[in-house]
């Protein structure tokens, strides 16, 4: 049993170590060792194998080189451990005559047990508020604990929480099945009380975790895959319990209790699998509909299935497959040092470092705020103080990139072969009654760039609104008013004057005025190839008798003595005509390299 438990802790490290679920795995333990003594009376047999597992899987994290021993100390694992000393206590209880001579119960009791896990739990929650064990913060935010000082966890939307509605519309099914089951485990164990198998608490500890789980997941999107995956655990637990209960009957004849298929139980099985599988294909075929329009992100610049207008006058729904990033990811490849160090937000680090072959800053597994910070101050800084920036992570002083895109707007004048290009703008309706509206723009990064202003603190990181900010501005027109972020146009001209010197706004809209020099416009735009010009627009209104959107072009201030561009890569996966007013309009992906003068 020894060699056994050992070898399950070894092979639980190796799970942590390739998926990095470390955390998971104590968690489970943990649970596990909470619920032993509410079945079974602790024992030394079950402590040392407990301690062999731990063991095992210690002798494997001990050697990651971002988890290690630290682990135990001031982490998730002092936790475990402590559960650990815990059972110890309790399986001791009943050897320590001292007890008996203060009035406190020598032997081990449930009540007992209970009162433990409170003040375990207490002491637990103390250590985290104080900061003597260090959790993740999207650990803290499923625990419902906001890490005031990590803004960066909270400007990533899947740690954003959510409502029950919302999760119950991901997974409720098995919700309410995994309740049923649970209820139907707490009858089985009634009837075997004096019959119980370590089984059982397996059984209890899925249900927990299914539990835990959905609770984390309302309080952080992040965990919705992680609830789906143990509630459907659980949820095969439930089904199999009503599946094979049997009914007790005593045989007056042969004088022995024999047992019976409870065909009650039975059917109720069935008809829970019945509604579990109808709604799993009810999902599949909703799946379905919607993964037929998707594609790599890679290959859409996070563009999701957009409806477009047709020739006919009616609209149809696309992918919008486009090659600027893989062109632009070429391109770095192809035609940059291999020392080159490429600057982005940490959403395309991935891409780079993979398909690029070139080293980024910051990616997905990127765990330094500060690093973040530096990137996110680098970005939304004007443009000296952002060079200053870049000299903090002491980068190559000839081989440093930035990079960064969005997905634009176009309006191609078939008269005077001219083009204005809009960050894609989103119009919603604050007060109709009163002619308020909210413009903002873009879908990619200057989508995310309020959240580049949180974690920088140029921008309240908690209670902060876009619309109202440093960076947003108003136009007006008759009686109606339009709230813009980023302040592209309109007043106040001193927030307008920052934002069109802000590094990440200033790179993209004076790349649009340069795209004849920077950039191939052929591809999938043919028309585009004799236009003479570029202008980058904003909204300035909208008019009220036809609803069309009224441009005012920006003029965005030369960036060269700090960024100079390379190249400007343009993939526009649909355009259609507008016959009446001679214009032909597209959205195009655009993806903007420069070169820092560092």
């Amino acid at each position: 049993m020894a060699i056994y438990s050992i070898l399950a802790g070894i092979f639980g490290g190796l799970v942590g170590w390739f998926w990095g679920g470390y955390e998971y795995i104590a968690l489970m333990l943990a649970i596990y060792i909470l619920l032993e003594p509410f079945i079974f009376r602790p024992n030394r047999r079950s402590l040392l194998n407990y301690i062999l597992i731990i063991l095992g899987y210690t002798s494997v994290i001990a050697l990651s080189p971002t988890i290690g021993l630290s682990f135990y100390t001031h982490s998730v694992g002092l936790g475990l451990i402590g559960i650990i000393m815990l059972y110890l206590v309790e399986e001791e209880m009943w050897r320590v005559k001292l007890l008996r001579k203060i009035n406190i119960k020598d032997n081990f009791d449930i009540k007992v047990h209970l009162w433990f896990i409170i003040a375990a739990f207490g002491i637990l929650v103390s250590l985290i508020l104080t900061g003597l064990i260090s959790l993740p913060s999207r650990v803290l935010i499923g625990l419902g604990i906001t890490p005031i000082n990590s803004v960066v966890s909270l400007t990533v939307a899947e740690y954003q929480s959510i409502t029950f509605s919302q999760a119950m519309a991901d997974y409720g099914i098995l919700f309410f099945v995994t309740i049923i089951g649970l209820i139907m485990e707490f009858y089985i164990i009634y009837l075997n009380k004096d019959k119980m198998s370590r089984i059982e608490i397996l059984k209890l500890a899925l249900f927990i975790y299914g539990f835990i789980f959905v609770y984390t997941s309302i309080n952080e999107a992040y965990f919705l895959s992680s609830a789906a995956f143990y509630l459907s655990l659980s949820t095969g637990v439930s089904i199999s319990l009503f599946l094979s209960f049997k009914s007790k009957e005593y045989n007056k004849k042969t004088r022995k209790t024999i047992e019976k298929p409870n065909y009650s139980s039975i059917a109720a099985g069935v008809i829970l699998s019945v509604i579990v599988l109808g709604m799993a294909l009810n999902y599949s075929r909703s799946d379905y509909n919607t993964l037929k329009l998707m594609a790599p992100d890679i290959e859409t610049g996070y563009l999701g299935p957009i409806s477009v207008p047709t020739s006919n006058g009616g609209s149809k729904i696309i992918s919008p497959i486009n090659s600027a990033w893989l062109d632009a990811l070429s391109y770095i490849k192809n035609n940059t040092d291999n020392n080159a160090v490429i600057v982005s937000w940490w959403d395309y680090g991935y891409w780079i470092g993979v398909l690029g072959n070139r080293t980024t800053v910051v990616d997905g597994s990127t765990i330094n705020g500060t690093q973040i910070q530096i990137v996110a101050d680098v970005f939304t800084s004007t443009l000296n103080t952002s060079l200053g920036y870049l000299t903090l992570l002491n980068l190559p002083k000839n081989d440093t990139y930035i990079i960064t895109y969005d997905i634009f707007l176009g309006i191609y004048n078939n008269n005077t072969n001219s083009v204005t290009m809009i960050p894609y703008p989103s119009i919603y309706s604050l007060n109709p009654s009163a002619g308020i509206y909210s413009i903002t723009y873009g879908l990619g990064d200057i989508a995310k760039s309020y959240q580049m202003l949180r974690i920088a603190y140029k921008v309240n990181p908690i209670f902060g609104n876009p619309l109202t900010s440093a960076y947003s501005s108003i136009s007006t027109y008759n009686n109606y008013a339009y709230y813009q972020f980023p302040a592209f146009s309109g007043n106040p001209s001193k927030n307008v004057s920052l934002t069109l010197d802000t590094t990440i706004y200033n790179l993209m809209l004076y790349g649009i005025s340069v795209l004849n020099n920077y950039s191939n416009l052929g591809y999938g735009a043919s028309f585009l190839k004799n236009v003479k010009s570029f202008t980058p627009a904003s909204v300035s209104y909208i008019d009220p008798t036809n609803g069309n959107l009224v441009l005012q072009p920006i003029n965005a201030p030369n960036p060269t003595n700090y960024y100079k561009p390379v190249k400007i890569f343009v993939s526009i996966p649909y355009s259609w005509n507008v016959s009446s007013y001679g214009n032909t309009y597209f959205y195009a992906v655009v993806v903007f390299l420069y070169k820092a003068q560092l």
